[in-house]
């Protein structure tokens, strides 16, 4: 009897239900845009199906690191239609924040007529890379290791055994250290800097194939040459000093400089690194990094922060200038106030009296200090029929910001009786819309 596992599979679940549920995160990478995930990359992600679809999602959660790693798989897929799977780790950005480490086996085919790439995910451990640790290089492996924690890449030593005690692990020892090598040099490749060895005289013993990138230079044509010749004059003393002080206090160096490119410029370059001993010779191992970026940004800043300080100056000049002006506007208008033979007050639209002058007091036999704060109908008593007609006179003042003179009656603090005429405007003065009624006495009421 043959069994048609394809019959069983139809009678459990759908092709569908297998797909969703698989233990497997299962996509389709489209145009630029995950077309479609199963629930287990939604589940082990926590990102909505609406959120993943978004055009170059992707790039967005893949760890920066890794970015040009994944771009080149996937362009490289998509230029050469190639349908063998391949397989690359990296590391993905889950939606609490968090980044696991992934491996992705991924191939093409053809969906609606386009090329796609149809993946699959599976979670890993971080990477750990294997170092060869012997007794004669511990100085050396020291100073990497600080590298490689500074830098925060994971690694695993190794302690090779002892060939003689141990013959049947020759085999298995060699294949060990040459993964650890390969592993090594990967770290070493992938870094954006370049790591570099120089003796204490500065000869380069090793470059990084970075130092292309960086420097305009492959590592064979600096091999053998003089670190110290690629070093801006201004900043070798500093170098020199640097290097000494590592070596006497068993430090780690760092130094920001200005080294040669090969087009013939400077560029501003970090070296960090320390110095180790080797068959009682000084070595300094490091890593080289570009900062024009940070220094660009740096130059930004400064430029912004003294145009930024330009401005407060002229700010503050101004400032300056219109406190003059101001107190030359309030000593002419106070001026102007104590020499008018009327009346003259101005209130908020509340009614509350801001200034008044002498003739004020005068006029309704009150000391200044009791008319400054207070409102107007609390000292001034109007008839009701005066009392209507001011008002009416203020609503229209309010509306259209100009009233006709009006002439009403009141009673002084003697309780005198007075027949007055008030002309009103709004005025602007210290950055306030107020009310300015000018009073005239007409004559005493009988």
């Amino acid at each position: 009897m043959t069994i048609n596992y394809r019959d069983i599979c139809k009678n459990i679940f759908s092709e569908k239900e297998f797909i969703e549920n698989s233990l497997l995160g299962i996509g389709v990478l489209q145009d630029n845009r995950i077309i479609y995930v199963n629930n287990t990359i939604l589940k082990s992600f926590d990102y909505s199906f609406e959120e993943i679809q978004a055009k170059n999602f992707w790039m967005k959660i893949i760890h920066p690191d890794d970015l040009d790693i994944v771009k080149k798989q996937i362009d490289t897929k998509l230029k050469n239609k190639e349908t063998s799977t391949t397989r690359y780790k990296c590391r993905a950005l889950m939606k609490s924040g968090d980044f696991k480490w992934i491996e992705i086996f991924s191939k093409t085919f053809y969906h609606n007529n386009r090329i796609a790439i149809i993946f699959t995910i599976i979670e890993i451990s971080k990477p750990t890379p294997l170092i060869e640790l012997s007794t004669n290089d511990i100085a050396k492996l020291n100073v990497v290791e600080g590298l490689l924690r500074n830098f925060n890449i994971p690694y695993k030593i190794f302690k090779p055994i002892d060939m003689d005690e141990e013959p049947d692990r020759k085999k298995e020892y060699i294949e060990e250290i040459k993964k650890s090598y390969e592993m090594f040099e990967r770290v070493i490749n992938n870094l954006s800097d370049v790591t570099v060895e120089i003796n204490m005289e500065g000869t380069f013993l090793f470059l990084s194939p970075q130092s292309f990138k960086i420097f305009g230079y492959h590592p064979k044509e600096l091999i053998g040459l003089n670190a110290f010749d690629f070093v801006h004059p201004d900043d070798l003393n500093l170098i020199r000093l640097k290097m000494a002080r590592a070596v006497i206090k068993e430090d780690i160096l760092y130094a920001e400089y200005r080294a040669y490119h090969k087009d013939g410029h400077y560029i501003p370059v970090a070296t960090r690194g320390g110095v180790y001993k080797e068959n009682d010779v000084f070595k300094f191992i490091g890593v080289v990094r570009s900062i024009a970026e940070r220094k660009k940004l740096e130059e930004k800043l400064l430029a912004s922060k003294a145009r930024c300080e330009d401005l407060s100056n002229d700010l503050k000049t101004r400032i300056r200038k219109d406190g003059v002006k101001i107190r030359e506007l309030k000593e002419k208008f106070h001026h102007l106030l104590e020499t008018s033979p009327y009346s003259i007050l101005l209130l908020n639209f509340k009614g509350m009296i801001l200034e008044c002058n002498t003739s004020t007091s005068k006029l309704f036999k009150y000391d200044m200090n009791e008319l400054i704060g207070k409102n107007l109908l609390e000292f001034i008593v109007f008839p009701s029929n005066s009392l209507s007609k001011l008002e009416n006179a203020f609503r229209k003042l309010i509306k259209s910001q100009k009233a006709d003179s009006i002439e009403l009656q009141c009673y002084t603090k003697e309780g005198i009786q007075i027949m007055i005429k008030i002309s009103s405007t709004l005025v602007r003065l210290y950055n306030d819309i107020l009310i300015q009624l000018i009073i005239q006495e007409i004559s005493k009421a009988t």
